[in-house]
């Protein structure tokens, strides 16, 4: 049925989805869906109060079948997780998001990272398709392994190369905030530091004469928090699927924010696509740009059935959102854990200071220096990052499907069977002293506990999964980290920096740590 739908809905133009609205509005029409949507609670209804619980894990009791944990988990993520980590274990079931799952926590994560069958992508695509979310054509026009390629061929090879240009962009990205001034109080960091990563993200991604483009920066800040703002859970879909897969396709096809930031980066980019293409057939002294855009345009082959613009659109679309925001994110996360604790500040200058003596770098040079050979050298920073990530507010998520054509059991004993979801629980494991490799004190942020572990901010594993593990890792997670090291480097070493406001730390999974803070140039 789902497929069936889904390929109905690719086929939909816009004079269809005109009389799909107009039905839909019409009294006949809502008592169909009405009619509808509670056939489906009782047939959800019976489903899940006759099977019997027989996959080998412990189940979450709960009461209302459509609903199940949903409101439990989302009132308090970390009381769950705490609570039913006492009660059943690493791995059990629980009814979340609209079906039953395996959540697995403890070692049994490598089992799901580490098997091919196991797919990320496709249970992602179940409730954040960025194909429908954005109209970005058919299923087989747009797949992730071309992004992971564009990542892991074009970005990561070349971060070297790209560093100038990023902290240029950077310092461009706070003089933009400051405004002349000396000396700024902040509402809040995320805004900064998410103006600051638009920049240098923009800079590589579609060049540097893009990178000014206040429209198109625009869309590079403000793209994904207006889709995901849009995509608020609504309990009542998140049982049926194709009602899902609807409101992407609806959403991605209607929503004027969606329209936009398509709107904005085609007058952006369009011309450029243009001026790039006349002048590569026509000038053979034309000097070639470097960035994403261009290896995009020679080196990768576009669907013959869809206009050039909207192919490239799409895919500088995919790259924003798999970047821009989670990057941001973690700038944010870890400069808070900074402000809430200065003395931190000094060390991490010191740290500075002695490698800038052992490179025979003038100390008071300023934020050029920051290549990625000198970044790479600031142990106790990337400690404070990995430190700031593994305390975030990451709950249970990453979803993966299991494709396998045969029931799969884990060494626990938990049974999956194709077709069926599980959960990462990243919360047990960033806590759990054993997997943690018996550290002490996992609940409390030690910013150097890992600067002689070998434990970098960028290495998975399964006491570190921000990024993921094993075939589906994130792939950007290099250039990610050096955007965050960078950040926090150029800051400190350029600016004082102090809380004016407590530091709060969220509960919820979609909430960032907040304060107020001030930013004042320092005179070195």
């Amino acid at each position: 049925m789902l497929q069936y739908v889904k390929e109905l809905v690719d086929r939909l133009d816009n004079k269809k989805l005109e009389q799909i609205k107009e039905v839909a509005t019409s009294k006949e029409g809502v008592i169909g869906i009405t009619a509808s949507i509670v056939l489906a609670t009782a047939y959800s209804y019976h489903k899940h109060t006759t099977r019997p619980v027989s996959n080998g894990s412990p189940l979450v009791p709960y009461t209302f079948p459509l609903v199940g944990s949903t409101m439990e988990y989302r009132k308090s993520p970390e009381a769950f997780c705490r609570k039913w980590h006492e009660k059943l274990g690493p791995v059990f079931r629980a009814h979340l998001f609209g079906k039953e799952v395996t959540v697995i926590g403890g070692h049994e994560v490598k089992e799901v990272f580490l098997d091919k069958h196991f797919d990320f992508f496709a249970a992602l695509d179940k409730t954040f398709n960025l194909r429908l979310l954005t109209g970005g054509g058919r299923p087989e026009d747009f797949k992730a392994d071309p992004i992971r390629k564009i990542v892991t061929k074009y970005l990561t090879p070349n971060l070297d190369f790209y560093t100038d240009r990023v902290v240029k962009r950077f310092q461009e990205g706070v003089d933009d905030n400051l405004k002349g001034a000396d000396s700024k109080e902040f509402f809040s960091v995320y805004p900064l530091v998410q103006h600051m990563v638009a920049k240098a993200s923009a800079s590589i991604f579609v060049g540097e004469n893009l990178a000014n483009n206040a429209l198109l920066i625009d869309s590079f800040k403000n793209m994904v928090i207006d889709v995901g703002s849009e995509l608020i859970p609504i309990p009542w879909i998140e049982p049926f699927p194709t009602l899902v897969y609807i409101r992407m396709w609806y959403f991605g096809k209607n929503a004027p924010s969606t329209r936009r930031h398509k709107q904005q980066l085609r007058a952006a980019i369009g011309p450029e696509l243009e001026d790039r293409i006349h002048q590569m057939n026509t000038n053979p002294e034309w000097k070639r740009p470097n960035d994403i855009l261009q290896d995009i345009i020679e080196k990768e082959e576009h669907p013959s059935d869809i206009p050039y613009i909207d192919f490239i659109i799409t895919m500088i679309t995919a790259i924003i959102f798999a970047s821009i925001h989670t990057t941001s994110e973690a700038a944010t996360t870890v400069l808070y854990r900074i402000l809430d604790n200065p003395e931190v500040i000094e060390a991490l200058r010191e740290e500075q200071d002695q490698v800038f003596r052992k490179e025979g770098i003038d100390e008071n040079a300023g934020a050029e220096v920051f290549t990625r050979s000198i970044i790479k050298q600031f142990v106790k920073l990337d400690s404070v990052c990995r430190e700031s990530s593994r305390l975030k507010n990451e709950f249970i998520k990453l979803p993966h499907a299991y494709e396998g054509t045969t029931p799969l059991k884990l060494s626990n004993g938990a049974i999956i069977k194709p077709g069926e979801e599980v959960l990462i629980d990243i919360w047990k494991n960033h806590r759990d002293p054993e997997i943690q490799n018996d550290l002490k004190d996992v609940e409390q942020f030690k910013p150097f506990r890992f600067v002689s572990s070998e434990k970098q901010a960028t290495k998975v594993g399964e006491d570190f999964l921000v990024f993921g593990m094993g075939r589906h890792a994130c792939p950007g997670r290099w250039f990610a980290m050096q955007e965050v090291e960078t950040i926090i480097s150029m800051i400190i070493r350029e600016y004082d920096i102090k809380a004016t406001t407590p530091v709060t730390y969220p509960k919820s999974e979609r909430g960032m740590p907040g304060g107020k803070f001030r930013l004042e140039k320092r005179k070195l």
